[in-house]
Order: structure tokens, then C-alpha cells, then sequence
């Protein structure tokens, strides 16, 4: 099933408080439930609640590249913050250089879609560890078995990339630890700086994304899906 998109939530909320606070002559509208695990993808009508009817929706959509390599991206929470331009980019990339792609969100649910799912490269993006810890290692090295590539965020550093790119310090401190050393324990490779915050001039910071970084992390995805075929 498809859950309602963000605008419809903020519409509903909205009318909601012109009514009770404002007086205005106005339904109270009921919250629309959001569900905590699924799948996102920018060009579907909502969020998407379960494997299977997320494969429908791609293949019907028109989407499904036939024979082409699945590749599994995790911690597509931005939605819930009206931030989804980086899991767009990265999805959108992927599509580009021939892969099927699938964005998922929540926790809970993180092993049991990538189960279903079966993709040929995971790419990990959420903050600490993938899924449950040991046991999410044994899911993935026993079941999976596939390739985790790590996207890394500067939102652990609260970093703006302006402000990285003055120093030559790198990824560091909790941006190191969690981003790249934690991921590491669930066997996460190759850390790729894809994404994080940038800033307008007068201080305003927005969502940021590097699309030349995201492309090397394709670009690595292809070579471990190419290696692992004639492995």
C-alpha cells in the first residue's frame, strides 16, 4: 500500500490549526497516519509499505530495467523532514547507470527488506549500525552476502561543505566515529563523502549533496557488482 506524500500531511495540519487557533471556519482534519518502515522513491505517488507492492509499482511504473543489477539504499528518512533531495540524487544516479533502485526507511525493517528485496550492492547511510548489530552482521554476511558501500554524511560533524573545504582535516571526530568506523564493524566499505548541509552567505544552511561523489559511488557499486559476476 501507498501512504499520503508530506504535502498532504502539512496541508491537513495546517487547516487543522487555523481552525482550533485561528477561528477560521475550517474542518479539524485527522492526522494521516506515516508509517515508521517502507520504501521511498521520488517518483512514486507516496511511500510504499511492504517489498512486494513496491515491485509492482516499479515494474507498472515502468521503471524495471529487465536483468539489470538491484542495488538497496538505506536511511531514506528525509521525507519526514521534507529533506529528500540527496536520496533523489542517489537513486536518480543509480537508475541512470542502469541499475533497478530501491530506497528504504525505518529501522526495524532494514534486514527484513533487504531480504526480500535481494539486492545486488547495499548502500548504507544511516547513522551507527545497520540493523540490530551482530545479528544484522549475520544477515548480511550468511544471507546477503553482497557488497555494502557507506555514504558518508557531514551531518554527524554539523559541517557545512563550505566549511569543510577549508581544512585538510578530513572526516573526523564523531563524523569518523560514526560514519565510517561503526559502519565498518557491519562490514561497510569504501566510504564515499556524498552528502550533508551547505550555507547561503547570510548563514541559512540547506540540504547539500556532492553529485560528483555520489557518481564515484556508482561508479564503485558497477565495479563490485562486475567483479562479483566473474568471481
Amino acid at each position: 500500500m501507498t501512504t499520503g506524500d508530506t504535502a498532504e500531511y502539512m496541508s491537513r495540519l495546517l487547516q487543522t490549526s487555523s481552525a482550533r487557533y485561528l477561528g477560521r471556519d475550517a474542518e479539524v482534519l485527522e492526522p494521516v497516519p506515516t508509517p515508521d518502515d517502507g520504501y521511498y522513491h521520488p517518483g512514486a505517488p507516496g511511500l510504499i509499505t511492504s517489498t512486494a507492492d513496491y515491485e509492482s509499482w516499479y515494474r507498472e511504473a515502468g521503471r524495471l530495467q529487465p536483468g539489470a543489477p538491484k542495488v538497496l539504499v538505506d536511511f531514506a528518512d528525509g521525507w519526514r523532514l521534507g529533506m529528500n533531495d540527496a536520496t533523489d540524487a542517489v537513486v536518480g544516479a543509480f537508475e541512470a547507470a542502469g541499475f533497478n533502485a530501491a530506497a528504504i526507511f525505518g529501522t526495524a525493517q532494514a534486514a527484513p527488506f533487504a531480504l526480500e528485496y535481494r539486492p545486488d550492492v547495499l548502500v548504507s547511510r544511516k547513522h551507527g549500525r545497520w540493523w540490530l548489530g551482530e545479528p544484522g552482521v549475520k544477515v548480511l554476511e550468511e544471507e546477503l552476502d553482497v557488497p555494502v558501500l557507506r555514504g558518508l554524511s557531514l551531518l554527524f560533524t554539523g559541517e557545512s561543505f563550505a566549511d569543510y573545504r577549508k581544512t585538510r582535516a578530513g572526516i573526523r571526530d564523531a563524523g569518523l566515529i560514526m560514519g565510517a568506523m561503526v559502519p565498518e564493524l557491519d562490514g561497510a566499505i569504501q566510504p564515499t563523502l556524498i552528502e550533508g548541509l551547505d550555507s547561503e552567505w547570510y548563514g541559512r544552511r540547506f540540504e547539500a549533496y556532492q553529485s560528483e561523489r555520489i557518481e564515484l559511488l556508482v561508479a564503485r557499486a558497477r565495479r563490485w557488482v562486475r567483479l562479483r559476476a566473474v568471481a
